[in-house]
This record gives structure tokens, C-alpha cells and sequence, in this order.
């Protein structure tokens, strides 16, 4: 199943052909901009408003964009869209543009915007009307509005971002995503905002303004399409938002949302790309023609394509080899899909196995502030992305890896993946750092998904727990979602570490200490620590069974001595044996159990998927310690993060609209404006 939309009225193929003729034009070519005004804000505060209206007089629907961005050329992309009927609106929030103020780095976006939906609609050019959205930092100020936002705003266009910008970008697991949070504070001119974030560790009421809370779902009024990739830097972010859209108190919001999940990193939103690895071409979404059939849905009031579509799309993904399972398009009725939980369980030999150890055992993991483990891929704004070869993780003295037996049938994983792990710190704090691998025949261990958590913030994002070293304490790894089968013949790895930097920063209470164990993992026969994977259910009601094809040679799998020193790193293979690895081919909830189901929810298998179509965290695993008088200030060392350049990607129904052809195009051009923000964005 391909997300691609096929034409279904003849408003539609005339959209279309209209959207092809309007792309044509030059890319250069500037609208005049009609009205340029400064809104005031409850404050005060004037914002920058470019207002673009169509050269005949009368009232029309609007497109409502706002950024933090000043070096984008907003007007010559949304010409399209007034050309064809469409108001346009293009406010620069505070700090940005010619807007007063400092960058609140969305802090005020909510209220804000809330502001410039009244203005809009008070316009004697506005027929009442208005969609909003975007990719990545302009898609948070349309997440952050929707609650209590005054209904007449009907659609969005959600990409690549999140509404709460504490548990799902700044801390994840409790420990600060120095790189990419430092480097778009540098994009947009909010480097005193990082100022705050030591004072501000805890998810205290300093990030109410940016985080959406559960029981705000109920009042969200408006239609929503949801859009992500399995490698981007907002992948969970997404999801989540999703989920709470769909906890509207109107049933008909809740059951007019959508969810979009291709297998792309942060600069390929709805294509292939993640990283050095390319997924099938219909692994790409046709943006435009998604967005021309969901407006005319949400508009005026029709459109048979989406009508088709399940609730949920998402690219199950696979190995890159011929004849895989997976790397396909799948279809369910809601997210998360229906799934249980198997665990499979670390040993001291190495292994990973559906069943606990026989014997106890203990694993030091080692870490040296001055070389620590390093970020390889991954969800990341910065640096390599994406399915990247583990090799150079794996072949360090400081990583403890466990690998399965080949397996002898395709293992499903598609949902929210965890790490339970029972841990002994040997100083006053450590974190835990987790990657998953599929490791392919050939020996190439690619990344699938990762987390990290924070040991003194294994208990919520509140306060910090209590340490007390060497006694164990049990940790969950958020490692977020994600859906890819391993194919037969392949291993499931996990690789802990005690670091992932530059991605995030080092652990305060480790920062000025020597090299030598950061944790001891303690591997335990009652399945204290284990892997959760979520497996899609069968149709039938028989649990799935993990199955494993006859062991390998033993050479294959990495040792880790029960018995080793706490302070000596189990030993592992050399970077001879690994260093050349080919590369492949180019809501919040109080719980980490996985969330129920919904009650009407079918098994994935059962929906059908046309193939023209194209919990939120409550903080438990997303914390940080309050500073203390020994604790370093967040570390960013100039060196890894300065700022850098990225090119490539990175409602009800209303009255029917007077200009059918304007209202199935002119949508579909706030998504080609976020598409191509896509130069060093987040």
C-alpha cells in the first residue's frame, strides 16, 4: 500500500492540473504583498503580519503561517495560493521578522496565536475560515494553539514536530539533547533561552506554556492530518499528538484525524531517506496530492480518498535485501495498535533470549568522560541520521552487547519498545543508554531505535529519586516507537552504554571523574532486566512466540563474563573484527505499560488498505535533577555543536467554499511551504 492519492472527482483533476500548472511558475517570482501590519499582542507586543489577499475584492478562507524563522521566502511560495483565492498570512512570532520582543522559543506561541486567529477572523477579508500548519518549528505554534482555539480554525497540517517541547526535545530520559537544542537555539536567536534549562531541569510550571497536557485533548475543535518519519528527531512527538487529537470531546474531531508514518529522518519528511539507508520508492508520500484530497475533505465536505483510507498509515520497515518481509505500507484503525509485550532477557554470556538466564551475573559498563560513546545515526537534528552501522559503537571496550540467536521466522516489532533494566550505580548518578540493532547475516548491525535514561529521574519528571551507591534500582529506557520486522536469518542486539554524545550531554555527576564503570547491569533470573518489544497480535488469539533457528557458531555472539571486575569492561571483539562492516545500501502516560488498545480496535491485518492511498509521557521518562551546588552547568562543548548548515528535506466541515478549485489546492501549498523549509531547519 502506497499513500498516494488518486484522482476521484473532476474538482480534483482539475486541482491537480491547476497545481501543476501553478507550480510551474518561477520560483522566484514574488506576491505583492497587499497589507502589512503589526498586531498587537495581549501585551503589547507588536507582531511582523504579512497579510496577501487575491486582486478581487471580497472575503476568502485564509492560510495562517507562523515562524521563528527570518530567512525564508514566505511570500513567493504562497503566490500559488493566492492566485487561486486564498488570503494568506504570514506572521513572524517574537524576536523574528520585523516582530518586537525576544525569541520566546514558542513559549508565547499559545496565547499568541490564539491572538492572531481572533484578528483573522475580524477581517472584513476573512470569510471565516482558517487552516494552519507546517513542518517541524512552524507545525509547534499550530500544535500549541489547538486547545480552546476558536473553532472556524478547521484544519491542520501537523509534520514532524511535537506539542510538548520538554519531555519530547529539550530532556529526554532526564538528560539534556544538548546538540540539537543548542543548535536551534542558534538558528533562531534563542541562545539566552538556554540560560533557563539549568534552572529548569525538573518539568516544573516553566514549561506548562510548551507542554500540551492530557486533559487538554478535550478541547481541540479542529481536523487534523499527523505526518512523521520512524528516524526523525520527532518521531514519539508525533505519535503522541496524535493520540491526544484523538481525545477530542467532539466525536466528530476525534474520528477526523489522520496519521502518516514513513520511514524518513528529519530532512526526508514523507520520503524514504533515513540516513545513509533508502527505502523502496512507494515508500514516499506524493505531499501535494495527499494534501489537495485532505483539504477538499475537510472543507468542503467530500472527497472519496480520504474517505478510503484507514485512520492510521505506517511503513512497516525491513532488512534492504531482496525477498525481506516488510518494506511495505500497512493500514489500522487507531494508534497503537493492538500488541503484546515479549520481553526478551540479557545473560552474562551475551546472549538475548526469549527466556531468563539460569545464573545471576553482573556487567560492568565502563565510561570515560573524555572519549565517550558516540552518536551514529539515530533521530538526530545534527550529524549522521538515521539506520546508521553500529560498528564503531560496537567495537569500543564501553559498550555491553547482547545478541539473539538468527531467528527462525519474521519477528514483528511495531509500537513503543522499552528497556527494563536493573542497575548499581557505583557513583551518586549515571545514565542509561540503549540502542536496538537488526543485525543482518552479513554482520551489519543497523540501528533501528534508541533511548536514554537518567537514573536519579527513573521515578518522574517531578523531583529527583534518591541514589545511593551501590544498591541496584530498576530503570525503564523509553526507546519510542517504531515498525520494522527482522527478517529470518537475522539477530535482535541491544547495545548499553553509558553515554551518547554529542547527541546528549555527559552526565553531570561523572563529568570531572577518571574513566572506569559508570553502572553495573544486573542480569538476574527473575527477568529483572529485559528488552519489551511490542508484536503486533495475531488473528487468532494464540500469543506469539519468538522462535530462534538452531544456534551459530559461538564466535558469533558477544561474551560478557558474569564474573568480571565492576571496574573492568566485559570483553569484546576487537575493532579489527568489526571496522569494516559494510554500510546497507543507502502521552505521556504514569506508566511504561503499554497503552490499551482502543475497544473498537481490529487487528492490523484486518483493514483494508486501498492502494491508491497514500501517550503522550507524562513526563516519568523524560526528567532532569534540579542543580545543585556540585552539579556542572549543561556542558556544550563549542566544538561539537556550533552551528551548522543542513541541506535536503529536514474540523468540521465548513459551507462549501465559492472557489472548489481554491479550496483543494491552496492547502496543498502550505505543505509545499513547509517542504521547503527544509535548510538547516528543525
Amino acid at each position: 500500500m502506497s499513500p498516494r492519492c488518486r484522482s476521484t472527482s473532476n474538482t480534483t483533476v482539475l486541482s491537480i492540473a491547476l497545481a501543476a500548472l501553478a507550480l510551474s511558475w518561477s520560483s522566484t517570482a514574488h506576491a505583492d504583498v497587499t497589507l502589512h501590519e503589526m498586531v498587537p499582542m495581549t501585551d503589547g507586543t507588536r507582531l511582523d503580519t504579512i497579510v496577501m489577499l487575491p486582486d478581487a475584492a471580497g472575503a476568502y478562507p485564509v492560510i495562517l503561517v507562523r515562524t521563528p524563522y527570518d530567512d525564508q521566502d514566505f511570500q513567493s511560495q504562497l503566490t500559488m495560493a493566492v492566485g487561486f483565492g486564498f488570503a494568506a498570512v504570514i506572521q513572524y512570532t517574537r524576536g523574528s521578522g520585523g516582530s518586537e520582543g525576544s525569541p520566546q522559543v514558542f513559549r508565547t506561541d499559545r496565547d499568541d496565536g490564539h491572538v492572531a486567529l481572533d484578528w483573522i477572523l475580524a477581517q472584513p477579508w476573512s470569510d471565516g475560515r482558517i487552516a494552519m500548519g507546517g513542518l517541524s518549528a512552524l507545525a509547534i505554534p499550530a500544535y500549541l494553539i489547538a486547545p480552546g482555539a476558536d473553532p472556524r480554525l478547521q484544519c491542520q497540517m501537523l509534520a514532524i514536530a511535537t506539542g510538548d517541547i520538554y519531555a519530547d526535545t529539550v530532556f529526554n530520559g532526564g538528560v539534556f539533547r544538548q546538540r540539537d537544542v543548542k543548535t536551534f537555539l542558534d538558528w533562531v536567536g534563542g541562545d539566552d533561552w538556554l540560560s533557563n534549562l539549568n534552572s529548569h531541569r525538573l518539568c516544573d510550571s516553566w514549561w506548562d506554556p510548551v507542554r500540551l497536557a492530557p486533559s487538554e485533548g478535550p478541547a481541540i475543535r479542529t481536523a487534523a492530518i499527523h505526518f512523521g518519519g520512524w528516524y526523525d528527531v520527532f518521531t514519539q512527538g508525533t505519535l503522541n499528538g496524535y493520540t491526544l487529537w484523538r481525545t477530542s470531546s467532539d466525536p466528530d474531531i476525534a474520528n477526523r484525524q489522520y496519521l502518516i508514518m514513513a520511514p524518513a529522518d528529519h530532512y526526508h519528511p514523507g520520503g524514504n531517506v533515513a540516513g545513509p539507508r533508502t527505502f523502496p520508492e512507494s515508500a514516499s508520500i506524493d505531499f501535494m496530492a495527499t494534501t489537495i484530497s485532505y483539504l477538499q475533505w475537510c472543507f468542503d465536505g467530500y472527497n472519496d480518498v480520504i474517505d478510503s483510507w484507514p485512520r492510521v498509515q505506517y511503513y512497516l520497515m525491513g532488512a534492504d535485501e531482496p525477498g525481506a518481509p516488510g518494506n511495505e505500507w500497512r493500514g489500522a484503525p487507531d494508534w497503537p495498535i493492538p500488541a503484546d509485550e515479549t520481553r526478551l532477557f540479557p545473560a552474562g554470556d551475551g546472549t538475548l533470549s526469549a527466556t531468563a538466564p539460569a545464573e545471576e551475573g553482573r556487567v560492568a559498563v565502563s565510561m570515560d568522560p573524555d572519549n565517550p560513546s558516540p552518536t551514529v545515526g539515530g533521530r538526530n537534528l545534527l550529524g549522521s541520521l538515521g539506520a546508521e552501522d553500529q560498528a564503531s559503537v560496537e567495537s569500543r571496550p564501553d559498550a555491553v552487547i547482547f545478541t539473539s540467536e538468527p531467528l527462525a521466522k519474521p519477528l514483528e516489532v511495531v509500537g513503543h519498545l522499552y528497556a527494563s533494566l536493573r542497575v548499581l550505580a557505583q557513583g551518586a548518578d549515571a545514565d542509561v543508554a540503549v540502542r536496538v540493532t537488526d543485525v543482518h547475516p552479513d554482520g551489519r548491525s543497523i540501528l533501528i531505535t534508541d533511548g536514554i535514561q537518567r537514573l536519579s529521574m527513573r521515578n518522574g519528571c517531578a523531583e529527583a529519586a534518591e541514589m545511593t551507591p551501590g544498591t541496584p534500582v530498576d530503570v525503564d529506557v523509553d526507546l519510542w516507537s517504531t515498525a520494522y520486522v527482522f527478517a529470518p536469518g537475522h539477530r535482535v542486539r541491544m547495545i548499553v552504554t553509558a553515554s551518547n554524545s554529542p547527541r546528549f550531554e555527559l552526565n553531570p555527576a561523572l563529568h570531572d571523574k577518571p574513566a572506569g564503570t559508570a553502572f553495573t547491569l544486573m542480569l538476574s533470573t527473575t527477568g529483572a532486566s529485559a528488552l519489551r518489544l511490542p508484536v503486533p497480535r495475531p488473528a487468532d488469539p494464540t500469543p506469539e512466540v519468538v522462535e530462534f533457528a538452531e544456534p551459530s557458531d559461538p564466535g558469533d555472539v558477544v561474551e560478557a563474563d558474569p564474573d568480571a571486575a565492576e571496574d573492568v569492561p566485559p570483553e569484546l571483539p576487537g575493532p579489527d573484527a568489526l571496522a569494516d562492516l559494510p554500510f546497507p545500501d543507502a502521552p505521556r502516560t504514569d506508566t511504561i505499560a503499554p497503552a490499551e488498545p482502543p475497544p473498537d480496535a481490529a487487528a492490523t491485518e484486518d483493514v483494508p488498505v486501498p492502494a491508491d492511498v497514500p501517550a503522550r509521557d507524562d513526563g516519568a521518562d523524560a526528567i532532569g535533577p534540579e542543580p545543585t551546588a556540585d552539579m556542572a552547568a549543561i556542558d556544550l562543548p563549542t566544538g561539537d555543536v556550533a552551528p551548522q548548515s543542513k541541506s535536503g528535506g529536514g474540523c468540521s466541515a465548513g459551507d462549501p467554499p465559492r472557489t472548489p478549485a481554491a479550496s483543494l489546492l491552496a492547502l496543498g501549498t502550505l505543505f509545499a511551504l513547509a517542504t521547503g523549509l527544509r535548510r538547516r531547519r528543525l
